[in-house]
Protein backbone atom coordinates (compact mmCIF):
# COMPACT_ATOMS: atom_id res chain seq x y z
CA UNK A 1 0.00 0.00 0.00
CA UNK A 2 1.45 3.41 -0.77
CA UNK A 3 2.24 5.87 2.38
CA UNK A 4 0.04 8.29 3.35
CA UNK A 5 3.00 10.78 3.78
CA UNK A 6 6.37 11.05 2.00
CA UNK A 7 8.35 13.39 -0.42
CA UNK A 8 5.70 13.07 -3.05
CA UNK A 9 4.07 15.44 -0.91
CA UNK A 10 5.03 19.27 -0.64
CA UNK A 11 3.97 19.12 3.56
CA UNK A 12 3.64 16.17 5.70
CA UNK A 13 1.99 16.48 9.04
CA UNK A 14 2.10 13.89 12.12
CA UNK A 15 -0.45 13.68 14.55
CA UNK A 16 0.20 12.74 17.94
CA UNK A 17 -1.03 11.49 21.51
CA UNK A 18 -0.46 9.31 23.79
CA UNK A 19 -1.42 5.85 22.32
CA UNK A 20 -2.89 6.77 18.67
CA UNK A 21 -5.86 5.14 19.58
CA UNK A 22 -8.37 8.02 19.25
CA UNK A 23 -7.63 11.69 18.61
CA UNK A 24 -4.87 11.40 16.37
CA UNK A 25 -6.90 8.52 14.51
CA UNK A 26 -9.87 10.96 14.13
CA UNK A 27 -7.34 14.11 12.96
CA UNK A 28 -5.73 11.38 10.45
CA UNK A 29 -9.05 10.87 8.79
CA UNK A 30 -10.02 13.68 8.52
CA UNK A 31 -6.96 15.15 7.07
CA UNK A 32 -7.54 12.37 4.06
CA UNK A 33 -10.92 13.53 3.42
CA UNK A 34 -10.52 16.76 3.26
CA UNK A 35 -7.49 17.57 1.71
CA UNK A 36 -8.56 16.90 -1.63
CA UNK A 37 -5.66 17.71 -4.57
CA UNK A 38 -3.63 19.60 -1.61
CA UNK A 39 -0.31 17.75 -1.53
CA UNK A 40 -0.38 17.23 2.16
CA UNK A 41 0.88 14.23 3.02
CA UNK A 42 -0.26 12.66 6.60
CA UNK A 43 0.74 10.22 9.63
CA UNK A 44 -0.45 9.34 12.56
CA UNK A 45 1.62 8.14 15.98
CA UNK A 46 1.67 7.41 19.41
CA UNK A 47 4.61 9.46 21.76
CA UNK A 48 4.28 6.16 24.20
CA UNK A 49 3.26 3.28 21.90
CA UNK A 50 0.81 2.35 19.82
CA UNK A 51 -2.14 0.11 21.18
CA UNK A 52 -5.47 -0.03 19.06
CA UNK A 53 -7.82 2.19 17.61
CA UNK A 54 -11.16 3.00 19.80
CA UNK A 55 -14.13 1.48 18.46
CA UNK A 56 -16.10 4.65 19.33
CA UNK A 57 -13.51 6.84 17.18
CA UNK A 58 -14.20 3.92 14.47
CA UNK A 59 -17.92 4.40 14.69
CA UNK A 60 -18.44 8.33 14.38
CA UNK A 61 -15.65 8.90 12.06
CA UNK A 62 -18.13 6.32 9.97
CA UNK A 63 -21.19 8.24 10.41
CA UNK A 64 -19.28 11.61 9.30
CA UNK A 65 -18.52 9.23 5.88
CA UNK A 66 -15.07 8.80 7.28
CA UNK A 67 -13.64 5.39 7.38
CA UNK A 68 -10.87 4.42 9.75
CA UNK A 69 -11.63 1.19 10.83
CA UNK A 70 -8.38 -0.21 8.83
CA UNK A 71 -6.17 2.23 9.87
CA UNK A 72 -3.15 1.08 12.00
CA UNK A 73 -2.13 2.18 15.91
CA UNK A 74 1.40 2.90 15.84
CA UNK A 75 4.23 4.28 17.98
CA UNK A 76 6.31 7.27 17.20
CA UNK A 77 9.34 5.43 17.33
CA UNK A 78 8.87 4.38 14.23
CA UNK A 79 8.89 7.71 12.60
CA UNK A 80 11.81 10.05 11.73
CA UNK A 81 11.02 13.57 13.31
CA UNK A 82 12.77 15.11 10.46
CA UNK A 83 9.82 13.72 7.44
CA UNK A 84 7.56 15.77 8.95
CA UNK A 85 7.19 19.82 8.20
CA UNK A 86 4.12 20.21 11.17
CA UNK A 87 3.52 18.01 13.81
CA UNK A 88 0.35 18.46 15.93
CA UNK A 89 -0.08 17.62 19.40
CA UNK A 90 -3.79 16.56 19.72
CA UNK A 91 -3.99 16.14 23.44
CA UNK A 92 -1.71 18.30 25.25
CA UNK A 93 0.88 15.47 25.15
CA UNK A 94 3.81 18.13 23.90
CA UNK A 95 5.23 17.79 27.50
CA UNK A 96 5.84 14.59 27.20
CA UNK A 97 8.14 15.18 23.96
CA UNK A 98 11.60 16.43 26.10
CA UNK A 99 15.09 14.87 25.91
CA UNK A 100 15.90 13.09 22.54
CA UNK A 101 12.13 13.38 21.55
CA UNK A 102 12.34 17.06 21.34
CA UNK A 103 13.55 16.89 17.89
CA UNK A 104 9.44 16.47 16.97
CA UNK A 105 8.92 20.26 18.52
CA UNK A 106 11.39 21.43 16.75
CA UNK A 107 9.94 21.43 13.14
CA UNK A 108 8.55 24.15 11.38
CA UNK A 109 5.07 24.15 12.67
CA UNK A 110 4.39 22.97 16.44
CA UNK A 111 0.98 22.62 17.52
CA UNK A 112 -0.38 21.17 20.80
CA UNK A 113 -4.50 21.21 19.93
CA UNK A 114 -5.10 19.61 24.10
CA UNK A 115 -8.39 17.97 22.47
CA UNK A 116 -10.13 16.06 25.16
CA UNK A 117 -10.07 12.64 25.57
CA UNK A 118 -13.31 10.94 24.65
CA UNK A 119 -12.85 7.13 25.69
CA UNK A 120 -11.87 9.00 29.63
CA UNK A 121 -14.97 11.09 29.57
CA UNK A 122 -17.89 9.77 27.48
CA UNK A 123 -20.66 8.65 28.94
CA UNK A 124 -21.46 6.13 27.08
CA UNK A 125 -23.87 7.57 24.28
CA UNK A 126 -20.94 8.39 22.43
CA UNK A 127 -21.71 12.61 22.69
CA UNK A 128 -17.76 12.67 23.84
CA UNK A 129 -16.78 11.54 20.61
CA UNK A 130 -18.69 13.39 18.57
CA UNK A 131 -18.08 16.30 20.08
CA UNK A 132 -14.18 15.80 19.39
CA UNK A 133 -14.57 14.57 16.34
CA UNK A 134 -16.40 17.74 15.22
CA UNK A 135 -13.71 19.95 16.78
CA UNK A 136 -11.27 17.99 15.25
CA UNK A 137 -12.90 18.54 11.76
CA UNK A 138 -12.50 22.34 12.09
CA UNK A 139 -9.01 22.32 13.50
CA UNK A 140 -7.83 20.17 10.51
CA UNK A 141 -9.79 22.13 8.23
CA UNK A 142 -7.76 25.24 9.40
CA UNK A 143 -4.38 23.95 9.39
CA UNK A 144 -5.64 22.73 5.69
CA UNK A 145 -6.45 26.51 4.77
CA UNK A 146 -3.01 27.35 6.61
CA UNK A 147 -0.85 25.02 4.53
CA UNK A 148 -2.64 25.88 0.79
CA UNK A 149 -1.63 29.98 1.64
CA UNK A 150 1.73 30.55 -0.58
CA UNK A 151 3.54 31.68 2.85
CA UNK A 152 3.19 31.47 6.56
CA UNK A 153 5.57 29.29 9.19
CA UNK A 154 4.99 26.19 6.97
CA UNK A 155 7.88 27.66 5.08
CA UNK A 156 11.54 27.58 6.66
CA UNK A 157 11.71 31.44 5.24
CA UNK A 158 9.08 33.58 4.05
CA UNK A 159 9.71 36.79 0.88
CA UNK A 160 7.63 39.41 0.34
CA UNK A 161 7.97 41.34 -3.09
CA UNK A 162 7.05 44.99 -3.17
CA UNK A 163 6.63 47.44 -5.46
CA UNK A 164 4.08 50.53 -5.68
CA UNK A 165 1.24 49.33 -6.40
CA UNK A 166 1.69 45.22 -6.62
CA UNK A 167 0.77 45.45 -10.89
CA UNK A 168 4.03 44.34 -12.79
CA UNK A 169 7.46 44.32 -11.12
CA UNK A 170 6.71 42.58 -7.60
CA UNK A 171 4.14 40.04 -9.89
CA UNK A 172 6.38 38.47 -11.85
CA UNK A 173 8.91 38.11 -8.84
CA UNK A 174 6.56 36.60 -7.00
CA UNK A 175 5.70 33.78 -10.25
CA UNK A 176 8.99 33.30 -10.65
CA UNK A 177 9.76 32.16 -6.64
CA UNK A 178 6.51 29.83 -7.13
CA UNK A 179 8.08 28.35 -10.29
CA UNK A 180 11.96 28.08 -9.49
CA UNK A 181 11.84 27.34 -5.61
CA UNK A 182 10.95 23.70 -6.62
CA UNK A 183 10.98 21.74 -2.88
CA UNK A 184 12.81 24.28 -1.15
CA UNK A 185 10.81 25.50 1.78
CA UNK A 186 10.33 29.40 0.68
CA UNK A 187 6.92 31.10 0.96
CA UNK A 188 6.08 34.15 -0.76
CA UNK A 189 3.69 36.79 -1.46
CA UNK A 190 3.80 40.08 -3.12
CA UNK A 191 1.67 43.40 -2.42
CA UNK A 192 1.87 47.34 -3.03
CA UNK A 193 3.47 50.21 -0.60
CA UNK A 194 0.60 52.76 -2.08
CA UNK A 195 -2.06 49.90 -2.63
CA UNK A 196 -3.38 46.85 -4.65
CA UNK A 197 -4.74 47.64 -8.17
CA UNK A 198 -4.39 44.66 -10.94
CA UNK A 199 -2.04 42.70 -12.49
CA UNK A 200 -0.91 43.93 -15.75
CA UNK A 201 -1.90 42.60 -18.97
CA UNK A 202 1.57 43.05 -20.31
CA UNK A 203 3.22 41.15 -17.11
CA UNK A 204 0.69 38.24 -17.67
CA UNK A 205 1.48 37.73 -21.37
CA UNK A 206 5.53 37.80 -20.87
CA UNK A 207 5.49 35.44 -18.41
CA UNK A 208 2.89 32.90 -19.54
CA UNK A 209 5.84 33.63 -22.83
CA UNK A 210 8.22 32.09 -20.50
CA UNK A 211 6.06 29.41 -19.04
CA UNK A 212 4.41 30.81 -15.66
CA UNK A 213 0.77 31.54 -15.56
CA UNK A 214 -0.14 34.75 -12.93
CA UNK A 215 -3.23 35.26 -14.98
CA UNK A 216 -5.14 34.15 -11.37
CA UNK A 217 -2.66 35.99 -9.15
CA UNK A 218 -4.41 38.73 -7.32
CA UNK A 219 -3.17 42.74 -6.72
CA UNK A 220 -2.77 43.16 -2.83
CA UNK A 221 -2.03 45.91 -0.35
CA UNK A 222 0.85 45.95 1.82
CA UNK A 223 -0.94 47.22 4.59
CA UNK A 224 -2.75 43.50 4.75
CA UNK A 225 0.43 42.11 5.66
CA UNK A 226 2.45 41.60 8.87
CA UNK A 227 6.04 42.38 8.29
CA UNK A 228 7.09 40.07 11.18
CA UNK A 229 5.79 37.26 8.95
CA UNK A 230 8.55 37.81 6.31
CA UNK A 231 12.44 37.20 6.55
CA UNK A 232 12.97 38.80 3.62
CA UNK A 233 11.58 41.82 1.97
CA UNK A 234 12.68 42.67 -1.55
CA UNK A 235 12.01 46.61 -3.11
CA UNK A 236 11.24 45.52 -6.93
CA UNK A 237 10.96 49.36 -7.78
CA UNK A 238 13.60 51.55 -5.78
CA UNK A 239 10.20 52.24 -3.84
CA UNK A 240 12.31 51.14 -0.45
CA UNK A 241 12.70 55.32 0.33
CA UNK A 242 8.72 55.37 0.89
CA UNK A 243 9.14 52.57 3.62
CA UNK A 244 9.32 54.94 6.21
CA UNK A 245 7.16 56.07 9.52
CA UNK A 246 5.13 53.33 10.40
CA UNK A 247 6.46 51.17 7.15
CA UNK A 248 10.22 51.42 8.14
CA UNK A 249 9.75 48.10 10.21
CA UNK A 250 9.53 46.70 6.55
CA UNK A 251 13.22 47.55 6.14
CA UNK A 252 13.78 46.10 9.53
CA UNK A 253 13.57 42.55 8.52
CA UNK A 254 16.74 40.09 8.55
CA UNK A 255 17.29 40.91 4.87
CA UNK A 256 16.09 43.78 2.95
CA UNK A 257 17.05 44.20 -0.71
CA UNK A 258 16.24 47.15 -3.04
CA UNK A 259 16.13 45.72 -6.72
CA UNK A 260 15.41 49.03 -8.50
CA UNK A 261 13.57 47.04 -11.54
CA UNK A 262 12.88 49.45 -14.23
CA UNK A 263 9.00 49.97 -15.23
CA UNK A 264 7.64 47.79 -17.97
CA UNK A 265 4.63 49.76 -18.51
CA UNK A 266 6.55 53.22 -18.78
CA UNK A 267 8.95 52.42 -20.79
CA UNK A 268 7.91 49.78 -22.93
CA UNK A 269 7.81 50.76 -26.63
CA UNK A 270 4.68 48.67 -27.22
CA UNK A 271 6.61 45.96 -28.35
CA UNK A 272 6.26 44.13 -24.87
CA UNK A 273 10.62 43.87 -24.77
CA UNK A 274 10.96 46.42 -21.61
CA UNK A 275 8.37 43.78 -20.00
CA UNK A 276 10.46 40.87 -21.34
CA UNK A 277 13.78 42.03 -20.20
CA UNK A 278 12.91 42.78 -16.32
CA UNK A 279 11.46 39.57 -16.71
CA UNK A 280 14.36 38.12 -17.03
CA UNK A 281 16.45 40.27 -15.26
CA UNK A 282 13.71 39.33 -12.42
CA UNK A 283 14.22 35.63 -12.62
CA UNK A 284 18.35 36.03 -12.29
CA UNK A 285 17.33 38.24 -9.01
CA UNK A 286 14.89 35.52 -7.81
CA UNK A 287 17.60 32.30 -8.49
CA UNK A 288 20.08 34.61 -6.69
CA UNK A 289 17.79 35.24 -3.69
CA UNK A 290 16.46 31.13 -3.45
CA UNK A 291 20.23 30.21 -3.80
CA UNK A 292 20.98 32.62 -0.83
CA UNK A 293 18.33 31.45 1.48
CA UNK A 294 19.27 27.32 1.22
CA UNK A 295 22.31 28.23 2.44
CA UNK A 296 22.46 27.37 5.87
CA UNK A 297 23.76 30.54 7.13
CA UNK A 298 23.52 34.26 6.03
CA UNK A 299 22.26 37.50 6.28
CA UNK A 300 18.50 35.49 6.01
CA UNK A 301 19.22 34.48 9.34
CA UNK A 302 19.34 36.92 12.47
CA UNK A 303 22.69 35.41 14.34
CA UNK A 304 24.83 32.81 12.26
CA UNK A 305 26.69 30.46 14.40
CA UNK A 306 30.28 28.91 13.46
CA UNK A 307 31.91 25.54 14.95
CA UNK A 308 35.05 24.89 14.39
CA UNK A 309 37.39 22.08 14.97
CA UNK A 310 40.46 21.00 13.51
CA UNK A 311 39.48 19.08 10.31
CA UNK A 312 35.51 19.29 10.93
CA UNK A 313 35.29 15.74 11.02
CA UNK A 314 33.60 15.19 14.46
CA UNK A 315 32.93 17.39 17.08
CA UNK A 316 31.75 20.39 15.05
CA UNK A 317 29.70 18.45 12.60
CA UNK A 318 27.60 17.08 15.37
CA UNK A 319 27.20 20.46 16.70
CA UNK A 320 26.35 21.60 13.65
CA UNK A 321 23.62 18.80 13.34
CA UNK A 322 21.98 19.50 16.41
CA UNK A 323 22.01 23.08 15.79
CA UNK A 324 19.51 22.33 13.05
CA UNK A 325 18.00 19.91 14.46
CA UNK A 326 17.45 22.17 17.71
CA UNK A 327 17.00 25.59 16.25
CA UNK A 328 13.05 25.04 15.55
CA UNK A 329 11.80 28.85 14.62
CA UNK A 330 14.63 30.39 16.12
CA UNK A 331 16.36 32.72 13.67
CA UNK A 332 20.02 31.13 13.93
CA UNK A 333 22.20 30.04 11.14
CA UNK A 334 24.48 27.40 11.25
CA UNK A 335 28.01 26.49 9.60
CA UNK A 336 31.32 24.21 10.65
CA UNK A 337 34.50 24.52 9.27
CA UNK A 338 38.20 22.75 9.92
CA UNK A 339 40.82 25.30 11.19
CA UNK A 340 43.83 22.93 9.59
CA UNK A 341 41.16 21.88 6.51
CA UNK A 342 38.47 19.30 5.67
CA UNK A 343 38.51 15.94 5.56
CA UNK A 344 35.64 13.79 6.05
CA UNK A 345 32.59 13.20 8.54
CA UNK A 346 33.80 10.38 11.26
CA UNK A 347 31.24 7.40 10.35
CA UNK A 348 31.12 7.22 14.15
CA UNK A 349 29.81 10.40 14.78
CA UNK A 350 26.73 9.78 11.67
CA UNK A 351 26.02 6.30 13.26
CA UNK A 352 25.36 8.29 16.51
CA UNK A 353 23.87 11.31 15.92
CA UNK A 354 21.57 9.07 13.70
CA UNK A 355 20.78 7.11 16.64
CA UNK A 356 19.47 10.17 18.31
CA UNK A 357 17.49 10.97 15.11
CA UNK A 358 19.59 13.56 13.63
CA UNK A 359 20.82 12.55 10.02
CA UNK A 360 24.51 14.59 9.04
CA UNK A 361 26.17 11.76 7.11
CA UNK A 362 24.94 14.11 3.95
CA UNK A 363 27.31 17.20 5.38
CA UNK A 364 30.62 18.51 3.94
CA UNK A 365 33.72 18.55 5.39
CA UNK A 366 35.00 21.77 5.07
CA UNK A 367 37.91 24.43 5.61
CA UNK A 368 37.37 27.47 7.33
CA UNK A 369 39.31 29.42 4.96
CA UNK A 370 36.47 29.43 2.70
CA UNK A 371 34.33 31.23 4.82
CA UNK A 372 34.66 35.18 6.27
CA UNK A 373 34.48 35.47 9.93
CA UNK A 374 32.34 38.61 9.53
CA UNK A 375 29.20 36.14 8.38
CA UNK A 376 28.77 34.99 11.70
CA UNK A 377 28.20 36.75 15.11
CA UNK A 378 28.65 33.16 17.51
CA UNK A 379 32.32 31.24 16.89
CA UNK A 380 32.73 28.38 18.52
CA UNK A 381 35.84 26.02 19.24
CA UNK A 382 34.37 22.73 19.92
CA UNK A 383 37.61 21.24 20.36
CA UNK A 384 40.14 23.55 22.61
CA UNK A 385 41.35 24.56 19.10
CA UNK A 386 40.99 28.16 19.85
CA UNK A 387 44.73 28.35 20.86
CA UNK A 388 45.43 28.20 16.81
CA UNK A 389 43.39 31.10 15.90
CA UNK A 390 46.38 33.59 15.89
CA UNK A 391 47.40 35.86 13.68
CA UNK A 392 45.45 36.84 10.69
CA UNK A 393 43.37 33.86 11.91
CA UNK A 394 42.91 35.89 15.04
CA UNK A 395 39.60 37.57 13.23
CA UNK A 396 37.60 34.61 14.40
CA UNK A 397 37.93 34.98 17.90
CA UNK A 398 37.00 38.28 17.63
CA UNK A 399 33.57 37.85 16.50
CA UNK A 400 30.50 39.23 19.59
CA UNK A 401 30.84 35.66 21.11
CA UNK A 402 33.73 33.46 21.61
CA UNK A 403 33.84 30.14 23.55
CA UNK A 404 36.04 27.26 23.54
CA UNK A 405 33.83 24.17 24.36
CA UNK A 406 36.92 21.95 24.93
CA UNK A 407 35.20 18.43 23.72
CA UNK A 408 36.83 15.48 23.91
CA UNK A 409 37.78 14.11 20.72
CA UNK A 410 36.11 10.61 20.12
CA UNK A 411 37.90 9.17 17.58
CA UNK A 412 40.72 9.84 19.53
CA UNK A 413 39.90 8.00 22.68
CA UNK A 414 36.66 5.52 21.76
CA UNK A 415 36.87 2.52 22.74
CA UNK A 416 35.31 0.50 19.84
CA UNK A 417 31.84 0.53 21.68
CA UNK A 418 31.20 4.49 20.10
CA UNK A 419 30.57 4.86 23.72
CA UNK A 420 32.93 8.41 23.45
CA UNK A 421 31.23 9.34 20.33
CA UNK A 422 27.52 8.72 21.99
CA UNK A 423 28.82 10.96 25.20
CA UNK A 424 30.63 13.75 23.37
CA UNK A 425 27.27 13.91 21.02
CA UNK A 426 25.11 14.39 23.95
CA UNK A 427 27.46 16.87 25.53
CA UNK A 428 27.16 18.89 22.52
CA UNK A 429 23.54 18.41 22.40
CA UNK A 430 23.37 19.92 26.18
CA UNK A 431 25.75 22.97 24.63
CA UNK A 432 23.90 23.43 21.79
CA UNK A 433 20.85 24.03 23.45
CA UNK A 434 21.69 26.68 25.64
CA UNK A 435 23.40 28.07 22.87
CA UNK A 436 20.27 28.41 20.85
CA UNK A 437 18.58 30.07 24.41
CA UNK A 438 21.44 32.59 24.40
CA UNK A 439 21.39 33.70 21.10
CA UNK A 440 17.51 33.96 20.46
CA UNK A 441 17.36 35.80 23.96
CA UNK A 442 15.99 39.89 22.81
CA UNK A 443 18.93 42.13 23.08
CA UNK A 444 18.38 45.67 24.40
CA UNK A 445 17.77 48.17 21.70
CA UNK A 446 21.15 48.68 20.13
CA UNK A 447 22.00 52.47 20.40
CA UNK A 448 22.78 53.61 16.72
CA UNK A 449 23.36 57.52 17.22
CA UNK A 450 26.81 57.10 16.76
CA UNK A 451 26.58 55.47 13.18
CA UNK A 452 23.60 58.16 13.04
CA UNK A 453 25.93 61.19 13.33
CA UNK A 454 29.06 59.66 11.41
CA UNK A 455 26.67 58.64 8.30
CA UNK A 456 24.61 62.48 8.84
CA UNK A 457 27.82 64.28 8.74
CA UNK A 458 29.42 63.00 5.49
CA UNK A 459 27.82 61.98 1.89
CA UNK A 460 29.43 59.02 1.34
CA UNK A 461 30.38 56.27 4.10
CA UNK A 462 31.71 52.94 3.78
CA UNK A 463 31.41 50.85 7.13
CA UNK A 464 34.45 48.25 6.30
CA UNK A 465 37.17 46.04 7.42
CA UNK A 466 40.46 45.75 5.82
CA UNK A 467 40.64 41.80 5.64
CA UNK A 468 37.38 41.42 3.79
CA UNK A 469 37.89 41.17 0.00
CA UNK A 470 34.29 42.67 -0.73
CA UNK A 471 35.21 45.94 1.42
CA UNK A 472 38.30 46.15 -0.80
CA UNK A 473 36.26 45.94 -4.29
CA UNK A 474 33.64 48.36 -3.08
CA UNK A 475 35.93 50.79 -1.88
CA UNK A 476 38.49 50.77 -5.13
CA UNK A 477 35.22 50.90 -7.39
CA UNK A 478 34.17 53.87 -5.59
CA UNK A 479 37.44 55.77 -5.93
CA UNK A 480 37.86 54.75 -9.68
CA UNK A 481 34.62 56.56 -9.99
CA UNK A 482 36.34 60.16 -8.50
CA UNK A 483 34.81 59.44 -4.87
CA UNK A 484 36.32 59.88 -1.34
CA UNK A 485 33.98 57.94 0.60
CA UNK A 486 34.36 58.11 4.83
CA UNK A 487 36.17 54.70 5.86
CA UNK A 488 34.88 53.23 9.19
CA UNK A 489 36.49 50.04 10.63
CA UNK A 490 35.48 50.89 14.14
CA UNK A 491 31.91 50.58 14.99
CA UNK A 492 29.06 49.67 17.33
CA UNK A 493 28.23 46.09 15.41
CA UNK A 494 25.22 45.63 17.70
CA UNK A 495 24.04 49.32 15.87
CA UNK A 496 25.07 48.25 12.84
CA UNK A 497 22.73 45.01 12.83
CA UNK A 498 19.93 47.08 13.80
CA UNK A 499 19.86 49.96 11.55
CA UNK A 500 20.95 47.78 8.50
CA UNK A 501 19.74 43.71 9.64
CA UNK A 502 23.15 42.69 9.45
CA UNK A 503 26.45 42.87 10.93
CA UNK A 504 28.22 41.60 7.30
CA UNK A 505 30.13 44.39 5.42
CA UNK A 506 30.55 46.36 3.79
CA UNK A 507 27.45 48.74 4.58
CA UNK A 508 27.37 51.75 2.13
CA UNK A 509 25.92 54.44 2.97
CA UNK A 510 25.39 57.79 -0.13
CA UNK A 511 23.81 61.01 1.12
CA UNK A 512 22.07 59.23 4.11
CA UNK A 513 21.18 56.49 2.00
CA UNK A 514 21.81 52.87 2.66
CA UNK A 515 22.37 51.48 -0.79
CA UNK A 516 23.55 48.17 0.34
CA UNK A 517 27.00 46.26 0.51
CA UNK A 518 29.08 45.30 -2.79
CA UNK A 519 27.15 43.62 -5.06
CA UNK A 520 23.61 43.25 -3.03
CA UNK A 521 21.43 44.65 -0.11
CA UNK A 522 19.79 47.53 0.53
CA UNK A 523 19.19 49.11 -3.28
CA UNK A 524 20.82 46.92 -4.66
CA UNK A 525 24.67 47.71 -3.75
CA UNK A 526 27.57 49.37 -4.83
CA UNK A 527 28.58 48.01 -7.85
CA UNK A 528 24.98 47.64 -9.36
CA UNK A 529 23.91 51.62 -8.69
CA UNK A 530 27.57 52.51 -10.14
CA UNK A 531 27.00 50.90 -13.51
CA UNK A 532 23.50 52.39 -13.46
CA UNK A 533 24.18 55.42 -12.42
CA UNK A 534 21.73 55.49 -9.23
CA UNK A 535 24.87 56.51 -6.98
CA UNK A 536 25.89 59.58 -9.66
CA UNK A 537 21.73 60.31 -8.88
CA UNK A 538 21.87 60.46 -5.16
CA UNK A 539 24.92 62.35 -5.17
CA UNK A 540 23.91 65.09 -7.77
CA UNK A 541 27.27 64.60 -9.71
Amino acid sequence: MALTWGPQYKFNVMFLCNHNSCRSQMADGWLRTLRGSASVGVASAGIVGGTAVKEGAITVMKEAGVDISSFTSDAMADFKAEDFDVVISCCGCGSKLDGEKEVWKKRAVFMDWNLDDPPAIDPGDLSAYKRVRDECKVKVQELLDMLSKPYGPHYKKNVMFLCNHNSCRSQMADGWLRELRGSASVGVASAGIVGGTAVKEGAIKVMKDAGVDISSFTSDAMADFKPEDFDVVISCCGCGSKLDGDKEVWKKRPVFMDWNLDDPPAIDPGDFSAYKRVRDESKAKVQELLDMVQKTYGPHYKKNVMFLCNHNSCRSQMADGWLRALRGSASVGVASAGIVGGTAVKEGAITVMKEAGVDISSFSSDAMADFNPEHFQAVISCCGCGSKLDGDKEAWKKRPYFADWNLDDPPAIDPGDLSAYRRVRDESRAKVTELIQLLSAESPAANTAGLDEVINSNDMVVFSSSSCPFCQKALAALRDAGYSPKVVEDFDQSALSAKCGSTSVPKVFVKQNFIGGCNDGGMGGTLPLLKNGKIKELMGK
